[in-house]
């Protein structure tokens, strides 16, 4: 009898323990997988600015190499014109705005 109550209070015992553990390592269960996701969003962060970092690099190669690329820089940056050449601004607007008021109308 003493052996049968004995066993189980050891098996309980051992139930208690691997219970507590297992609710002690929620915690930390619960921060690896958000530690894990924000390393995944920085890890693609990471990929696209390296992306950013090439075509910057290609870029800046054909500025070195290429007069025609600076010269549309030059143009579109800053406005420039060759003598004797009309450039056209086409500035975008807002899109129209409804009032309450019709056009005609003074109120």
């Amino acid at each position: 009898m003493y052996t049968i109550l004995s066993r189980l209070m050891i098996f309980l015992c051992l139930a208690i323990i691997v219970i507590a553990a297992f609710f002690w390592y929620i915690p930390l269960i619960k921060q690896n997988e958000s530690m894990y996701r924000s390393l995944l969003q920085l890890e693609e962060s990471l990929m696209k600015e390296n992306e950013r970092g090439i075509k910057l690099d290609n870029e800046r190669t054909l500025i070195k190499i290429d007069p025609y690329t600076v010269e549309k820089y030059v143009r579109e940056c800053y406005l420039y014109s060759r003598p004797y050449e009309t450039v056209f601004i086409f500035k975008t607007e807002l899109p129209f705005h409804h009032s309450s008021s019709t056009p005609g109308t003074n109120k």
